[in-house]
């Protein structure tokens, strides 16, 4: 979720806030796998196509992607001391135990590959995220 819904409610307080970052795509095929583990479906490339023009369209869970990378980024920038961006690491916190709808951490994390979007995406799926993402961080000092 973008860090102005964090703010307000961590107001006076001394928690800090990390932001571990992933590329878009990577992001993206992890979703693909975590959407049909959940929904325990095949994933199919018909549900991968269906994401992507969520992803490519600013729709996905608390708004676009890039929104939420930039609030995050302009954060630490802003207040270094409250707000960490960094990179997703293999961190392992995220293999192991279950969320609060027992859902294992583990789908989340499929292999811990970067770039594993290489395996699944068109040529053209690949130029279209990164206009995108080029275009909506220009400015920002941001790169990935």
């Amino acid at each position: 979720m973008p860090l102005h819904t964090l703010k307000e409610g961590l107001n006076g307080s001394p928690c800090k806030i990390v932001f571990m970052c992933r590329n878009a795509k990577d992001a993206l095929i992890s979703m693909w796998y975590f959407v049909c583990k959940y929904q325990r479906v095949e994933a199919s490339r018909s549900i991968l196509e269906s994401l992507f023009e969520s992803l490519c369209s600013g729709v996905t869970f608390y708004g676009p992607f890039w929104d939420q990378v930039l609030s995050y980024w302009r954060g630490s920038l802003e207040d270094p001391s409250r707000v960490l961006f960094m990179n997703l690491s293999d961190l392992e916190i995220n293999k192991s135990g279950k969320n609060v709808n027992g859902v294992d951490y583990k789908f989340y994390f499929r292999k811990g590959e970067v770039c594993d979007w290489k395996n699944h995406l068109t040529p053209e799926m690949e130029r279209r995220i990164d206009m995108i993402i080029e275009e909506k961080l220009k400015g920002s000092g941001l790169s990935f």
